[in-house]
């Protein structure tokens, strides 16, 4: 993944959780027209003041109301790149002005063109379960988006649909994990795809994918707490696959490898992620009196010297703000910092404290 694209992925994504809020707005072209739509300018400037880390809207919108998206700490601009006409197919909650018989889809911008509006990504359907020449076709429209989405450095966002007359209750997950790893395949830079229902499916969903998966929000509820349950249900999951499923330290994840920096103590970060990092997340979380995450603690613990610091490193301090840790004694203190307070966290939740962590980590290395 080039520097230009990696840049849009983070601010998609929160580069302090690697998690991401994003609010879909892009409708308006696809179904019946709804006060909703009327009003996607105010909806727009909500979302705006309410801190999302990114809005999908579609070409039109995006040169209407692109302007509300002006600044630094704005929500990163997604553009939907193709049009389809699902929700007129008599299965969803519209009243059906114009009702179809056929699923149609078809390419309507360019990366190119949302690039040009600023966006940071564009999204693509991949529609799964219908006859071999719909899917054959819709692939090759999203292969033709990825390659050149990887040209220009923008961010290929694929969303795998289930909805075809082959899925069934019984194969709907698998459809989509197949959806997926399709999707992967031909280029995907992050998955946006229907919640399967409960944590382990998506989990097995989340491992198959190995890029960021934004995870829709199902059908729809007059219950808030419906939402915050589903965003619980898919923290666990991830959770589950850094920490219970494979080792954080081993790095034992099902890709091509990692990074000689992951094991290392890294500041200011760029776009790397290092197990420190990873820790600091799942103290966010709450996640660190889990059985999994103790052997990365206590690896972390035996990386402090007699003076009770963490020596850090600086792998890309020549493309951030100079002032920010300018040399080896300030890059120490902020890895010292971040390493002391994951520990601290550690100890409040009932696990060993540091000094047992570090012995129990050694003790380990020994054998």
């Amino acid at each position: 993944m080039n520097a230009g694209k990696q840049q849009r992925l983070y601010r998609i994504l929160n580069p302090n959780d690697g998690r991401a809020v994003c609010v879909a707005a892009d409708h308006g072209w696809m179904s019946d027209f709804t006060p909703n739509v009327a009003e996607l300018r105010r909806i727009v400037g909500q979302v705006v003041e309410g801190g999302a880390d990114a809005i999908l809207l579609s070409l039109g919108q995006a040169m209407r109301l692109g302007e509300l998206l002006k600044g630094r700490h704005t929500p990163a601009l997604l553009v939907r790149a193709d049009w389809m006409n699902m929700p007129r197919l008599g299965g969803s909650n519209v009243a059906n002005a114009i009702p179809q018989q056929e699923l149609r889809h078809l390419a309507i911008a360019t990366a190119q063109d949302a690039l040009d509006l600023g966006a940071s990504a564009i999204t693509i359907y991949l529609f799964l379960g219908f006859d071999d020449e719909t899917e054959a076709r819709n692939l090759a429209t999203c292969a033709a988006f990825a390659q050149e989405c990887r040209r220009i450095g923008l961010v290929c966002i694929i969303e795998p649909l289930a909805v075809g007359a082959s899925v069934t209750g019984a194969n709907i997950v698998d459809v989509l994990i197949t959806g997926a790893r399709m999707a992967v395949e031909v280029g995907a830079d992050m998955l946006k795809i229907p919640f399967t229902g409960d944590v382990e499916s998506f989990r097995r969903l989340v491992q198959a994918a190995e890029v960021p998966v934004l995870a829709l929000g199902g059908a729809r509820s007059e219950r808030e707490t419906d939402a915050l349950e589903l965003v619980a249900e898919a923290l666990e999951a991830g959770l589950h696959f850094l920490l219970e499923a494979y080792s954080l330290v081993e790095a034992d994840y099902p890709n091509r490898g990692v990074s000689a920096l992951w094991r290392r103590l890294n500041f200011p970060l760029f776009y790397q992620v290092d197990v420190l990092f990873a820790l600091r997340v799942a103290a966010l979380l709450g996640a660190l009196d889990r059985p999994g995450a103790q052997r990365s603690l206590a690896w972390l613990a035996g990386w402090r010297d007699r003076q009770g610091r963490w020596h850090g490193a600086s792998p890309f301090r020549g493309r951030t703000i100079r002032e920010v840790a300018p040399d080896r004694e300030e890059t120490d203190r902020w890895v010292s910092l971040f390493a002391a307070d994951v520990l601290q966290q550690a100890e409040g939740t009932g696990v060993a404290g540091g000094d047992q962590l570090g012995r129990r980590y050694s003790a380990t290395a020994a054998r």
